[in-house]
């Protein structure tokens, strides 16, 4: 409990000599220059990557670690498929208008040009000019899973059609608080992906629910086992992908899962990209990310995907995790995947 009255410290005066104010402004600029030096590297690592996007010869990049901002990372002089998240390579750009905003777990580009950055907590989206389309409090985030993923399919003049994942899998229990009274904890949650248009310039938008299309019948990998030991997917990300030949061509999904188990120490186990028709249905088999991986990248938590080269390449970043750094990696796509 705090003390009913605080006596101030008796004030004391200072004098200083000419001589003295110079040493000691001296001594707060070193410091200064000190600390900032060794601040720089530490805040620009991103050690929880969540989402990407390309833009131009750059990558965009958040980090749930830091609200209200994205960064940049050039891709000039990198040969890849691997692009180390350097410190000394990435410029931060901060949101004006919606420094405030935390748990940034998407980024993508509207059909008018506006960068927007997915929000887990507030479940919306934001760009520089704030709050772009708020979603129905039925994405909110509950025992730490919620919003994970954007797509934006770019539509005439201007409009967007937008893909957003609400995530899916165990429950946190340590997080899972009031919002998840009446849920079992041990089991998994099903994926949600809602799709809606967005007119070109707009803001504030209410995103109805009930005009949206849901996808709720998901078809995920059901490894063996009972819940919660056995694994279970999530689905971090998603990209707008076009499906069958250019005769049958259709619109799909190419979904980024990932498994888990629900126990206090969850062991993680599959992650694959996989198709997926509007209906929810898998189509062809899943690629598993362990067998394209480079070595120190097997087992990483992805949870960033988008597009490199639309229909040929995929970009990837994840968590860092035991990682020795984070990276963006470049796959191409498989040949069946591609439509001719």
């Amino acid at each position: 409990m705090m003390s009913e009255s605080l006596n101030p410290m008796p004030k004391r005066s200072l004098s200083l000599q000419p001589a003295d104010r110079f040493s000691g402004i001296l001594s707060l600029l070193c410091c200064c220059a000190l600390l900032g030096s060794c601040a720089l590297p530490s805040e620009l690592t991103l050690d929880e990557a969540s989402g990407v996007v390309k833009c131009g010869d750059a990558l965009l990049i958040v980090d749930d670690f830091y609200p209200g901002a994205y960064f940049r990372l050039p891709l000039e002089g990198s040969a890849g498929p691997l692009f180390k998240l350097n410190p000394s390579r990435i410029e931060r750009i901060d949101l004006p208008a919606a420094n405030f905003v935390q748990d940034l777990e998407g980024i993508e580009i509207l059909s008018d040009g506006r960068i927007v950055v997915l929000s887990e907590r507030q479940h919306a989206l934001f760009s520089e000019n704030g709050m772009v389309a708020q979603y129905d409090n039925a994405f909110a985030e509950i025992g730490g899973r919620g919003l994970e993923g954007i797509a934006v399919k770019r539509m005439p003049e201007g409009d967007s059609r937008i893909a957003v994942v609400w995530e899916g899998g165990y429950m946190q229990p340590e997080i899972a608080g009031g919002n998840a009274q009446g849920l079992d904890e041990q089991k998994a949650l099903k994926p949600i992906i809602m799709i809606h248009d967005l007119p070109r310039g707009k803001e504030k938008y209410r995103v109805p629910t009930e005009s949206s299309r849901l996808m709720t019948g998901i078809e995920l990998p059901l490894p063996d086992g009972t819940e919660p030991q056995a694994q279970r997917f999530r689905v971090p990300d998603l990209v707008w992908c076009k499906l069958g030949t250019a005769d049958t061509e259709k619109e799909g999904f190419i979904l980024l899962l990932s498994s888990m188990s629900g126990t206090d120490r969850a062991a993680f186990q599959y992650h694959w990209l996989q198709r997926y028709s509007l209906n929810g249905s898998p189509v062809g088999d899943p690629l598993d990310l362990d067998a394209v991986a480079p070595e120190i990248l097997k087992g990483a938590n992805w949870e960033g995907l988008a597009w490199f080269e639309e229909g040929k390449s995929l970009v990837l970043i994840h968590e860092r995790g035991s990682c020795d750094a984070t990276y963006a990696f470049i796959i191409q796509v498989p040949d069946e995947w591609k439509v001719s």
